[in-house]
């Protein structure tokens, strides 16, 4: 297993940014450390991402690829969504004026972006006892019809050109830090005793169960 850390992984997105170019050589990005595109852009992209992952996982399922081809093309597409994903979390933080009437694609698309993944949220509490069908029905009935009501707006948003004043935020968020802080929190909740600190896996209850 490769010993990579979060931390090299944005070193490498912000010295990588300022050389991306598309295939006719031309610089794709304005600003070297990607401000020139507006969180709801990362966010999309590294959604996009991610539905190719779930499309290789599909494919697998559906007998159309074979086991050394999902191995190859899903480790290809993960560390994509990865990649993005420090991205995003780099240029999260960023202060956005919209110059639009409407919103733009990206706009709806985050959009749906959140509704699907509450719903997603909703289906994997629910799987792992958290709530009851009730209430995991309530919500994402909720949550579907919010799709609904994206969908129906996506189609005019698409054709609006994106017109805004991005103001950086260089802190962003640590992706690196926040894992491990998330980690250990979820951790600490459910009494289990792996925790990770100094990007070291380390056994320690911090809240230790009382036995009964």
């Amino acid at each position: 297993m490769s010993n990579l850390s979060l931390h090299t992984l944005r070193e490498a997105n912000l010295r990588r940014m300022a050389q991306y170019a598309d295939k006719r050589g031309n610089r794709l990005h304005s600003k070297d450390d990607g401000s020139d595109w507006t969180p709801s852009q990362w966010l999309v992209a590294t959604m996009g991402e991610l539905g190719e992952l779930a499309e290789i996982r599909m494919q697998f399922e559906a007998g159309l690829i074979d086991l050394p081809t999902l191995k190859k093309e899903a480790g290809k597409e993960a560390a994509d969504t990865l990649t993005y994903l420090d991205i995003t979390s780099m240029r999260i933080l960023d202060e956005v004026k919209y110059l639009n009437v409407k919103p733009s694609g990206s706009e709806y698309a985050a959009i749906l972006i959140a509704r699907i993944g509450n719903l997603c949220g909703h289906r994997k509490k629910y799987e792992r006892g958290d709530f009851p069908k009730v209430v995991f029905l309530e919500k994402s009935l909720e949550d579907i019809e919010m799709i609904r009501m994206a969908l129906g707006s996506m189609e005019a948003a698409m054709t609006v050109d994106l017109e805004v004043e991005i103001t950086p935020n260089a802190e962003g968020v640590d992706l690196a830090q926040a894992t491990a802080d998330k980690f250990n929190e979820i951790s600490e909740r459910v009494g289990a005793d792996t925790h990770i600190h100094d990007d070291n896996v380390i056994q320690q209850l911090t809240h230790p169960i009382q036995e009964l």
